[in-house]
């Protein structure tokens, strides 16, 4: 995979993404020139181009087969996100942890009393409801066309867009897969993962300590809101809604922290008795420490939450970095991207408050989506199409 910057003139963008051009405000500029010769305005497009047909998967798979499937998931993504900005990291939550189990292969969308919704990790995921509206309508004008897989996939880029990242092309043409299991979540990175376990579970999915680093990078927020389920009753699906505190982000394993929350529960260790020594994790910054001992007093509710990403809870950018350089890291596994160096000359490689290093962080994460896209996908003659996400046909 490389990264091409190539010169058009604005009439001869592509229509799709110039006729949304509006929905996505840092789609895919990343610069703007203008020839010495030429008055006419060029934009710099990021195109991630890619080795042909990656496992089977390509960019622009349902052109011809439904050709507004695309256009239908950032409709859709959009309209909820516009409605309850906590969607966003919910789906790109979503999509890491199905796709770090089984593979890309929506098997996190299955329900089931042992399936992958119900292990620890997922308990709180949440951004089904977008997935199943999305289906419900591209089951109308292109029935048993459009995979849930990439329907997650094609949600998760429009997330990181509605949240002001970048846009990236999306390889389609996953297909569903037909098992989901409690116990696969176990091969999750967990929030207690020292640096070489992480490396070690992103090296047995193809992903490299850049990957790492980019994608424990961003999303996570708090609201109180809707848990969306469904319940199969004679063959009639009756949707659950019950009120509850949402938490979403991975902040229960890498993947997304420049956005969010954790509850105290999740490293409240770290402040009073860090490995038995009845004293803080010195990584964190003593002038830090107060304040989170304040949100989270011993003793206190360990459901109170604490910003992954002081100071930018809401926006997807790389104050993440600056926070880790400052001892201000939330989560032992997010601290210690600073304390190896293995990960920290990444982190260094982020570091910064100008636009040039804010759209060369969107591009790598950009790319490492890409990859971790095609983790176990299945294509061809696997699996399935399913006519609605949370069953197999």
């Amino acid at each position: 995979m490389c990264l091409a910057l190539t010169p058009i003139t604005i009439k001869d963008v592509i229509p799709i993404p110039t006729l949304h051009l509006n929905h996505y405000p840092q789609i895919f500029v990343a610069m703007e020139a203008q020839y010495s010769n030429n008055k006419t305005p060029i934009l710099f497009v990021i195109i991630l181009a890619t080795s042909a047909i990656g496992q089977g998967t390509r960019v622009g798979f349902y052109r011809t087969t439904c050709p507004r499937a695309e256009i239908i998931v950032q409709s859709v993504v959009q309209s909820f996100v516009n409605s309850n900005t906590t969607i966003a990291p919910g789906l790109l939550r979503m999509f890491f942890h199905d796709c770090f189990v089984r593979g890309c292969d929506a098997s996190i969308l299955l329900d089931g009393s042992y399936g992958e919704k119900t292990a620890p990790p997922n308990n709180r995921l949440r951004g089904f409801e977008v997935i199943d509206a999305a289906k419900s309508q591209l089951e109308t004008i292109c029935p048993g066309v459009v995979s849930c897989a990439d329907i997650l996939a094609l949600a998760a880029r429009d997330s990181v867009v509605q949240s002001g990242g970048f846009w990236w092309e999306v390889r389609t043409g996953r297909r569903d897969g037909l098992v989901s299991r409690k116990s696969d979540a176990t091969n999750l990175p967990g929030r207690k993962d020292s640096i070489e376990v992480q490396i070690k579970k992103f090296a047995e999915k193809g992903l490299n300590i850049q990957d790492l680093v980019t994608l424990t990078g961003k999303l996570s927020t708090k609201h109180t809101t809707t848990v969306y389920g469904h319940n199969i009753t004679n063959g009639t699906d009756l949707v659950i809604k019950k009120s509850m505190d949402v938490f979403m982000g991975f902040h229960d394993h890498p993947g997304g922290h420049t956005i969010g929350t954790a509850a105290c529960e999740l490293f409240c260790y770290r402040l009073y008795n860090f490995n038995s020594t009845n004293g803080p994790d010195p990584a964190i910054n003593q002038t830090f420490l107060p304040h989170l001992r304040s949100l989270c007093p011993e003793g206190g509710d360990d459901a109170n939450r604490v910003d992954l990403d002081t100071g930018s809870v809401h926006k997807f950018d790389i104050s993440y970095y600056e926070n880790l350089k400052n001892g201000r890291g939330i989560l032992e596994s997010d601290s210690q991207l600073w304390n190896d160096p293995r990960t920290q000359r990444f982190v260094e490689w982020f570091l910064g408050g100008s636009r040039e290093q804010q759209s060369k962080f969107s591009v790598e994460f950009g790319k490492s989506m890409v990859r971790l896209g095609d983790v176990g996908v299945k294509t061809g003659d696997e699996g399935e199409i399913r006519r609605v996400c949370y069953a197999i046909n």
